[in-house]
């Protein structure tokens, strides 16, 4: 309310202060300006022009409601501007006689508002001295007239097309139809232009012209646009009413084009509410749009304030022909400012008219400082010389008076969004610098061609004029209108053209890349391949043991496989196989099937092939190797345990050797260094000097060195018969000479005590005594050693034992080499399947059943019947004859065939035939059980534990280092069949796998050093023994004693014992020797019947007698001869009463007695009282007999009952009785 009360005072106050300023200025004038303006009619597309004339005097009156100030340098007045607005109904005629009216009645200035009858009205302007200023005419023939009085604000039409025409260029618009009214000169200049333009640009035009509004004649029109071609815009020079009649015709006709521009229309808000849709992105050009970023003047302030002024004043947005007119009142305003400033204006009293025109004749009534003192003129010079800017751009004119300065853009209609409701209106598009929004050229298509599935939208048609393309093999659309085709997926194929979808490739195919167009490029994954080695077919899994690496690339065999290149679906296992190194390749110096045999310039050598060096030295080697098996088995192996030890463990891993268990590299060269002591013919092989070597050669060899080892014992013997009889003969002697008895078949039989055998008389070694002749014992140990092998005998018995001895090695060789020539026979008869063909599986490269593998079964079949059968016949009938007849301790079979038992204990005579048994099975499984290691493995860890648990039972080896030697062979061997199961699984993790084979290396190797150092500790002890026993026999001989029955004196006694003696021996010392083995030489013979090969009682008494109590020897050496007969005694009561009677063993209380209390109790027995005895005897037996079944006999009767007593009870009391 006090607001209310405040306000009203100073708006009065306010009032009355202007009317004093206008009444001291001397009041407002106005000049006035007339304006013919097409209101009705079909012209009225510029009548907007009379509306931007009343906007700018609204914001004038506001501004400077007592009028805008002209200030002289006498007086300062105010003006404002009278509108006198005509209608020329849109007609020439009229619009001439409206301008001449207007001239009539004294109007200042004629603002043009049609620029079709510009021309007409700038003459009569200029004819009538009057300034006639043009806000929308574009036609630059109207100022090339130069008219003095005639400015115009709009740019010429044909600097607004060159950009149009480009884009349309750019956007591959090859032809444009360019139509206008040719009865309207803004229209028909403005196409001139157009023309000029586009064909500038390169582009076709059809220009086409007409004269009438009729839509007949529009349509007409329409139909003469080539509408056919795809590369087809227009350009209109219509009314805005005829762009809309086209715009309808165009759609009804279904007609594609690129790029629509219209001069009239598409600018006009009304004009765009009533054409709809079909406006998007139509084209226009303009002097001013809104969005333009001109630099604000004092008056308007900048192209968004006019737009809102406009749009507060008319309820639309205005256009360029509403701003040009607008702008034409600021700039004449702003020239009537300009033009007096230096003039004295107070004579026109403040008059309009007197200012411009003068008195009424004319005459000046202003007195300007340059002399200039016509007001009209001076205005005009003011016009001529503005350079402004405002919000319509910037005002320079030309000197043909046409603005240059000004804006020229291009609005394209677009969908835009106001207080969340959608309309059209425009944007401007070009010049891109000025955009607002994309410019889109072309022109989305609106009438599209449907695009099925199997063809799509070209991307780089982006109006979507070209045709549907169609989708090449490789790709497919699936869908209805897609902008591309897709690729075909991966694994996904088409071949033709137009494809709705792909085909999946064949099973287990794939393609490298997405839009495969060929079958042919669908190839098999990693992991498969074809068989037919193309593509686009399908293809199977790798095979087991083989890489595939997919497409057309066949199985590749892994390392320790085989593969024929030229069919590569099957994998062998090699065996070693280290030998195939995987990708049909065999490892260097290898070749042939399954890599089996050794390429030019390599020989085999402990089953490897190695470079030769010389032909001449690989048969050295060979010959060399050869010469080691003769040696071992001549040589040695009848008097060493442990190179039997060694051979069976040697055999064995030979045998292990053939499993397939994917032993590593080092085990396998291990296995094979080995073999060495294996006995295989085939260990060097003579390839170097002939390439035809194999597997029937190395049989031959292997099946004639039995038989050569038999002819050359047999040459042996002969030689050593010769020398006999050449011997006799030199010493003048015959076989007459010599007593049938020189030597009897055993040794005199000895009592229990031995009393009787081997006692040494006074006068038993001759004429012994004193220092002798010693002079042996400076002859050289090597040349005794020499002397001993080369031996030479001198009497029939001595010959006869030295040939059995010596065929008793022929003999033995079948034992050595049975392992070998049982697995070179079974292999000729084993065979494998070779895709489709049957080769020998130890010899690739061989066919089965062909003549050449019958000779070679035959030659093994031979060989099994002779050698392996004829092994098994001498073994079990010379065990069975010497079982029979209790021949094992006589001389004849100890010497023939002792080396068959003489290494085990007696009762363990047969020891030697499961050794051989097994090793016939773990043959038998390794030639014939081949692709089956797991099973293998599992019958030798069978055998291996049952091996060494009867072993250990037993204790069959005599020696008892042996014996536990023969254990750790056993437990070595299993120890190996463990860690070959872990070799074999494949899901081992590697660290396992390194330690599982550090642990069966060491362990492997450590074992092959023991029992190698045992072999050479116990040569070398026999080398020095058979040296020590020369020495001895060169001493005897000088005293006339013969020493045949004093070797096993040798045996008798640890080897470092007779070593540390007997080396270092004087000739005391060889005395002493002398006189021991005199005195013992029938108890340690083996032919005695207390020796360990004795089958007799007596031997078996005294065997378990001090293998129980050792130290019995110690005690026997030690105690007087009276303490040994009471010793004997009781050794004999135990014999005669206990041991060598029917009753043996009656009572065993050593079987249920544990051993922890069996001292106990025996101790308590030797000091029981008969009674206390005779009823453990009683108790024990009865309850024995029950345990067992069997009834027990009263004592004193005949009668059978079971006891009643209470066995536990009477113990007990027993006890009792006793404490």
């Amino acid at each position: 309310m006090l607001s209310r009360m405040v306000g009203w005072p100073l708006l009065f106050l306010s009032l009355l202060l202007s009317l004093a300023l206008l009444s001291a200025a001397g009041g407002k004038s106005l000049f006035k300006v007339g304006i013919v303006s097409s209101v009705t009619g079909e012209l009225t597309d510029w009548h907007e022009s009379v509306e931007g004339w009343e906007v700018y005097k609204s914001k004038l009156d506001k501004e400077y409601p007592l009028g805008f100030p002209i200030i002289g340098n006498d007086a300062t007045y105010r003006f404002s501007f009278e509108l006198n607005i005509r209608d020329d109904e849109s007609n020439l005629q009229k619009h001439e006689a409206a301008v001449a009216d207007l001239i009539s009645e004294g109007v200042d200035f004629i603002a043009n508002a049609q620029p079709n009858f510009a021309m007409e009205e700038a003459l009569q302007s200029n004819k009538a001295n009057l300034i006639n200023i043009h806000g929308v005419t574009s036609n630059t023939a109207v100022f090339e007239r130069a008219l003095p009085n005639v400015f115009g604000l709009a740019q010429p039409m044909e600097r607004f097309f060159p950009e149009p025409m480009k884009a349309f260029k750019d956007a591959n618009v090859d032809k444009v139809a360019i139509v206008y009214r040719g009865d309207l000169t803004e229209l028909r200049v403005a196409c001139k232009a157009a023309v000029q333009a586009a064909e500038a640009k390169g582009l076709s035009v059809q220009e086409i012209s007409y004269t009438s509004s009729d839509p007949e004649v529009l349509y007409g029109v329409t139909r003469q646009v080539n509408l056919s071609s795809s590369t087809l815009g227009l350009v209109g020079c219509t009314l805005s009413a005829e762009a809309h009649q086209f715009l309808n015709k165009i759609h009804e006709m279904r007609k594609p084009l690129k790029g629509i521009m219209f001069t009239n229309g598409p600018a006009n808000h009304t004009w765009l509410e009533e054409v709809g849709e079909l406006a998007l992105n139509v084209l226009t050009p303009a002097s001013w749009h809104k969005d333009t970023d001109d630099v604000t003047d004092f008056l308007m302030v900048d192209s968004a304030e006019y737009s809102r002024l406009s749009y507060s004043t008319w309820g639309r947005p205005p256009t360029h022909i509403a701003a040009g007119a607008s702008a034409c009142g600021y700039v004449l305003q702003k020239a009537l400012e300009a033009a007096f400033t230096t003039c004295n204006i107070g004579a026109t009293e403040g008059n309009a008219s007197a200012l411009l025109f003068g008195d009424r004749d004319g005459k000046p009534l202003i007195d300007c400082q340059d002399g200039k003192n016509f007001g009209k003129q001076r205005v005009i010079d003011a016009l001529t010389d503005t350079y402004m800017d405002t919000f319509f751009g910037k005002i320079v004119f030309s000197p043909i008076r046409q603005n240059f300065g000004g804006h020229m853009v291009i609005l394209q209609v677009k969908k835009k969004t106001a207080d969340l409701q959608p309309y059209l209106g425009p944007s401007i598009a070009l010049p891109r610098g000025k955009a607002i929004q994309d410019f889109v050229m072309p022109m989305p298509n609106r009438y599209p061609e449907i695009c099925k599935p199997g063809s799509f939208i070209n991307e780089f048609d982006p109006g979507r004029y070209a045709p549907c393309l169609i989708c090449q093999p490789g790709d497919f659309m699936d869908q209805v209108d897609g902008t591309y085709c897709d690729s075909c997926l991966m694994n996904q194929w088409v071949n033709t053209t137009g494809n709705a979808f792909c085909h999946p490739c064949p099973e287990n195919t794939e393609t490298l890349a997405v839009g495969a167009d060929d079958i042919r490029k669908c190839q098999c994954i990693r992991g498969f391949y074809a068989p037919a080695r193309v593509t686009g077919t399908a293809c199977l899994p790798c095979p087991e043991h083989a890489t595939c690496a997919g497409g057309i690339d066949p199985p590749r065999n892994l390392p320790g496989w085989y593969a024929e290149a030229d069919n590569p679906h099957f994998m062998y296992d090699c065996n070693p196989e280290a030998q195939c190194t995987g990708n049909y390749t065999c490892a260097t110096g290898y070749e042939g099937r399954l890599c089996q045999s050794c390429a030019d310039g390599y020989f085999r050598a402990f089953d490897n092939c190695i470079e030769c060096i010389s032909p001449a030295g690989n048969i050295i080697a060979m010959l060399c190797m050869y010469c080691l098996f003769i040696y071992l088995v001549v040589g040695v192996s009848r008097n060493l345990e442990t190179i039997h030890l060694l051979m069976n463990f040697c055999q064995t891993l030979s045998i292990v050797a053939y499993f397939n268990m994917q032993w590593p590299l080092i085990l396998e060269n291990i296995f094979n260094i080995a073999g060495i002591l294996s006995f295989e013919m085939d260990i060097i092989q003579p390839q170097c000097a002939t390439k035809k070597w194999g597997y029937a050669e190395n049989l031959y060899i292997q099946l004639s060195y039995p038989a050569f080892l038999f002819v050359l014992q047999g040459g042996w013997c002969g030689a050593i018969y010769l020398a006999f009889r050449t011997k006799m003969k030199l010493g003048g002697k015959s076989m007459s000479d010599f007593s049938s008895k020189d030597l009897s078949e055993s040794v005199q039989r000895s009592s229990l005590s031995g009393k009787g055998s081997g006692k040494l008389g006074s006068s038993s070694l001759g004429s012994l005594g004193g220092s002798g002749n010693f002079a042996a014992l400076e002859t050289s140990g090597w040349w005794l050693f020499l002397q001993t092998l080369l031996h030479v005998p001198s009497t029939p018995q001595e010959m006869h034992e030295l040939i059995l001895e010596n065929m008793s090695i022929a003999f033995m060789s079948l034992n050595l080499g049975y392992v070998v020539i049982l697995k070179y026979c079974l292999q000729a008869f084993s065979c494998f399947d070779f895709e489709g063909t049957k080769y020998m599986y130890f010899n690739a490269d061989e066919l089965c059943y062909t003549p050449e593998h019958f000779q070679i079964m035959t030659a093994a079949a031979a060989g099994l019947i002779v050698y392996i059968a004829g092994t098994w016949f001498m073994f079990i009938t010379v065990m069975r004859v010497l079982k029979q007849t209790n021949s094992f301790c006589k001389k004849r079979p100890l010497l023939l065939f002792g080396w068959m038992y003489e290494r085990y204990e007696s009762k363990c005579y047969w020891f030697e035939l499961t050794i051989l048994a097994e090793k016939t099975i773990l043959v038998v499984v390794a030639v014939f059980i081949p692709d089956d290691p797991i099973l293998q493995v599992i019958i030798m860890l069978i055998l291996s534990l049952a091996s060494t648990l009867l072993s250990i039972k037993m204790s069959a080896p005599v020696d008892s280092t042996s014996s536990l030697l023969l254990t750790a062979t056993e437990g070595g061997t299993m120890v190996i069949m463990v860690l070959g199961l872990m070799y074999y699984n494949s899901s081992i993790l590697d660290r396992t796998y390194t330690v599982a084979t550090v642990v069966g290396c060491v362990g492997l190797i450590g074992l092959l050093l023991v029992l190698t150092a045992a072999f050479f500790v116990e040569v070398a002890f026999h080398i020095t023994i058979m040296v020590l026993r020369a020495r001895h026999k060169n001493i005897a001989s000088k005293w006339g004693h013969d020493t045949r029955l004093h070797v096993h004196m040798f045996r008798a006694f640890k080897p470092w014992f007779i070593f540390k003696w007997l080396t270092k021996a004087d000739p005391d010392d060889w005395l002493q020797w002398h006189k021991l083995c005199k005195l013992l030489q029938y108890s340690v013979h083996p032919t005695c019947e207390t020796s360990y090969l004795s089958q007799e009682k007596v031997g078996h008494f005294w065997s378990y007698l001090i293998s129980s109590f050792p130290e019995m020897l110690d005690f026997l050496a030690s105690v007087e001869e009276e303490d040994r007969n009471d010793f004997l005694n009781v050794i004999e009561v135990m014999y005669e009463h206990y041991f060598d009677t029917a009753n043996t063993y009656k009572v065993q209380l050593n079987s249920i007695i544990t051993e922890r209390f069996r001292a106990a109790i025996g101790q308590w027995l030797s000091s029981a009282s008969n009674s206390e005895v005779m009823f453990i005897k009683y108790a024990l037996h009865g309850l024995h007999g029950r345990s067992s079944d069997v009834k027990v006999h009263k004592e004193g009767t005949g009668e059978q009952e079971t006891p009643k007593i209470n066995v536990m009870d009477s113990w007990c009391y027993s006890r009792f009785r006793i404490l």
